[in-house]
């Protein structure tokens, strides 16, 4: 049984995507139960995709009633949002029919059976994510932040500890942040056999979801520092993904596309993927799926954080925006280069194929006996 709040038969996110090829994995070997809360993706399209003998959906909790179960409970507001009755009387049923529950996201810990074991899949260290966030300027928000920060802590620190649990992290970076033992499975991509050729004046595009915040703060970043100190033919940065319209309304130093059907048409389009991430946690899927497609990656070493990247082999990295700014430059007009970015990104996002990792998820929790 796996409980997630975020998974769809055609994902755009980066959480979804790692969701669904470890879900539609466990559902090739084993009798799987998929139950998602807070969300309602396509329930029909979900099981067809992924074969899972159920999807149940539950949705979230919202208004007064959501900060009184936070409190009450000693939960962050974020667990207390997907917590839904229903859905816990669903997994205790399944529970003691004998399924062995895959809980994804620390968040969603209170799912978690009474006694015996259960695995936690974590995409990032929540709490380091969280903490590192710009504090909100109005003081109730900021107060109420630091409560809800203090809550997360706690909450990961619990679910990592206890004997019964165990352990996923997408990088050994994340193990260590956690202080815990546990099983690494690194986030994947797709790799084709073939891509379009490396186009010569093209996009340089940023991928990622609106909706989370790490992925906004890099686009302002990237507007307040980069932009200005970029040679006037280059291109406008192409922001993709979901929110990107909402939260970048009639900016004109960007091309938003918001969601697009594939975006692979959009990678094919592109000269360079810029990753000037500040914030974040786990492994950006962003990196592999732009270097699976072979494409020129700069990007902070925040963006890179927990893969194997090297700099100036897999790609250019900068964190300071002056030096930014000249390797996206550099990326741009020195062709050589591209094209051994380029080559040397598809070599190392090889070995990360989702195939192969997701398997190994399947047969890591398969192996989890109850």
């Amino acid at each position: 049984m796996f409980v997630t709040s975020e998974v769809d038969p055609a994902p755009t996110s980066g959480g979804s995507i790692r969701t669904l090829n470890l879900v539609t994995a466990l559902a090739r070997r084993a009798r799987t139960h998929l139950v998602v809360v807070g969300h309602q993706p396509d329930v029909a399209e979900l099981r067809r995709v992924t074969k899972a003998v159920s999807v149940q959906t539950y949705p979230a909790s919202t208004g007064l009633a959501t900060r009184v179960r936070a409190y009450a409970r000693g939960w962050p507001l974020s667990t207390s949002r997907w917590w839904s009755p229903d859905a816990a009387s669903f997994v205790r049923a399944r529970q003691a029919e004998g399924a062995l529950c895959v809980i994804d996201h620390v968040y969603l810990d209170p799912y978690r059976p009474p006694v015996g074991p259960y695995v936690l899949s974590l995409h990032n260290v929540e709490y380091d994510v969280q903490r590192e966030l710009p504090r909100p300027q109005q003081m109730l928000r900021g107060a109420e932040r630091q409560i809800d920060l203090q809550l997360l802590r706690r909450l990961e620190r619990r679910a990592v500890g206890r004997e019964d649990s165990r352990v996923v992290t997408v990088s050994r970076l994340d193990l260590e942040s956690l202080g815990t033992d546990g099983s690494v499975v690194p986030n994947g991509t797709a790799v084709p056999d073939r891509v379009p050729p490396l186009p010569e004046g093209g996009r340089i595009t940023y991928i990622g979801s609106m909706s989370w915040p790490p992925n906004r703060l890099a686009v302002e970043w990237w507007l307040a520092n980069i932009a200005p100190q970029l040679p006037g033919d280059l291109p406008r940065l192409t922001v993709v993904g979901r929110g990107g319209a909402a939260a970048f309304r009639d900016e004109p130093r960007l091309d938003v596309l918001d969601e697009v059907p594939s975006v692979s048409e959009v990678l094919a389009q592109s000269s360079i993927v810029a990753i000037p991430l500040q914030h974040g946690g786990g492994t950006r899927l962003k990196v592999l799926e732009a270097m699976a497609f072979g494409r020129p990656v700069v990007s902070t070493r925040k963006g890179v954080e927990g893969l194997p990247v090297e700099d100036g082999l897999h790609a250019l990295l900068a964190d300071e925006p002056t030096e930014f700014a000249a390797a996206v430059t550099r990326a741009w007009t020195d062709r050589a280069l591209a094209l051994q970015l380029s080559a040397a990104g598809r070599r190392l996002a090889a070995g990360f194929d989702w195939t192969e990792i997701a398997d190994d998820f399947a047969e890591l929790v398969l192996g989890a006996e109850p």
